[in-house]
């Protein structure tokens, strides 16, 4: 039998640059209207608190709202998006987490509405936009979406199935 030999390629540059700025906590520079914001990589706990904002998000029909549904609906959207743009300017993974633990339980509350108040909704936007596609969230974030799709699926269906019994048992 012939062994074949492994062939190991070696990492691209960009991708060797990156890890080491992983490894190293250096953070990303989000420059968003003339404003730099600084993003060091994502800890696990950033990133479920990240992910649980990023799905609490409504989706909106613009044709069937009417104006001041529409502002509400975009308010509690862009209020999600500040709380996520602050666990992610929060999140830092020095001390083993133990400083992005302490800036999120003693900050957050307070940070998130000092971003929704003095930031636009495009730099919270453009936080928003790097950060998912800095860190691969992508992915992520459309499993999370298709998944909350499904369950909406599953309870409409259930609840059509027990009308359906109701009607039933009434018509007996």
């Amino acid at each position: 039998m012939e062994k074949k030999e492994e062939i190991f390629k070696e990492a691209s540059l960009e991708a060797q640059q990156e890890q080491a700025r992983i490894i190293f906590n250096q953070p990303i520079y989000v420059n968003a209207n003339g404003k730099t914001i600084k993003i060091r990589p994502l800890t696990a706990k950033s990133q479920i608190k990240i992910a649980t904002c990023a799905i609490r998000q409504t989706s909106i029909d613009v044709e069937e709202a009417t104006a001041p549904n529409l502002i509400a609906l975009t308010r509690k959207n862009l209020k999600s998006q500040c709380q996520a743009a602050s666990y992610a300017t929060l999140n830092d993974n020095r001390l083993y987490g133990f400083a992005g633990n302490f800036k999120r339980f003693f900050f957050h509350w307070i940070n998130w509405r000092i971003i929704m108040n003095s930031w636009d909704s495009g730099i919270v936007n453009e936080v928003f936009v790097a950060m998912v596609e800095k860190y691969g969230l992508r992915f992520f974030f459309q499993n999370s979406a298709m998944i909350l799709e499904m369950n909406n699926l599953r309870k409409k269906k259930t609840k059509e199935e027990v009308e359906s019994l109701v009607a039933e048992q009434k018509s007996e």
